[in-house]
């Protein structure tokens, strides 16, 4: 069970910081006693997300330690891109690895997405509206949480990747 003041990764929310844990008399009687996260994220402090504590449907995970996303970034250049076998598919593979909730399947998603584009743009074709989104979103969630982890602004975190992908 998380505590307050802690940070998680909460679906494609991106980093929440948890704020409250508490009952939520004025939730339906099916739902009244059961303990629920309330979560504040970093990205729109106003909105307020309402988790139950014990729903393990909905993918929720600490964010990394210092260390893990120091060994993170320097396992980027040895993580896989996504197999891609059929084009009719490739929003419902982005979709999925984006919401596993896991910065392996972020990295994943970003790494196709940019040979894809190479490819494209090498054969004078431009990029996808579904690849411009989904590497937008990865690449978001992935800083967000590195960031964090880190202790450095979403820009450096950007310079500290460069730095250790050459």
């Amino acid at each position: 069970m998380f505590k307050v003041g802690d940070y998680v990764m909460y679906k494609t929310e991106g980093v929440c910081r948890i704020d409250q844990i508490t009952t939520m008399d004025n939730f339906p009687k099916d739902k009244q006693g059961k303990l629920y996260y309330v979560m504040s994220p970093l990205k729109d402090t106003g909105l307020k997300i309402y988790s139950a504590v014990d729903n393990t449907m909905i993918p929720r995970r600490p964010i990394m330690t210092e260390q893990e996303a120091g060994n993170m970034v320097e396992a980027m250049a040895d993580i896989p891109g996504l197999e891609i076998d059929n084009e009719k598919y490739r929003e419902e593979i982005y979709k999925k690895a984006l919401k596993s909730c896991d910065c392996r399947e972020w990295i994943r998603i970003v790494k196709t997405i940019c040979l894809r584009r190479q490819g494209r743009h090498a054969e004078g074709k431009k990029s996808t509206a579904i690849d411009d989104h989904y590497q937008k979103a990865a690449e978001e969630l992935l800083l967000e949480e590195l960031s964090v982890a880190l202790h450095m602004s979403e820009e450096e975190v950007g310079q500290y990747i460069k730095a250790h992908m050459q």
